[in-house]
């Protein structure tokens, strides 16, 4: 799932041209070069870089587990009113990359990303 993830990053996040995802048995091929954005912490930093723009970009550890909020000051409740983007995993590089997908709008979920309604 990782490659897919580093795919919609490259595309949503770093808005480099769209990437295509190909299944061959087991495994997943991808056409053009797409850094390893989920797995390698120098890559995934460039999507923090690249999405610093934004008014807050958390990043903490607590207890082994990566925590990252992204504020992009244009999503609200109605309950509760400003909402911001979190992810939560065992890998900063993770985190970044689906806190950065949140922030676009790009909600991961399984294998299968779907867009985001609120």
């Amino acid at each position: 799932m990782s490659r897919k993830i580093d795919a919609l990053v490259a595309e949503h996040v770093m808005e480099l041209e769209p990437v295509c995802v190909h299944r061959c048995g087991d495994r997943i091929q991808l056409t053009g070069l797409i850094k390893h954005y989920s797995t390698d912490i120098s890559a995934a930093w460039e999507v923090v870089e690249k999405v610093k723009g934004y008014d807050r970009v958390e990043i903490f550890n607590d207890d082994g587990f990566w925590f990252v909020s992204i504020d992009t000051h244009d999503k609200f409740d109605q309950t509760d009113g400003h909402v911001v983007p979190r992810e939560m995993c065992d890998t900063a590089p993770m985190a970044i990359c689906l806190a950065a997908l949140k922030a676009k709008g790009i909600e991961v979920e399984d294998e299968m990303p779907k867009k985001e309604t609120t």
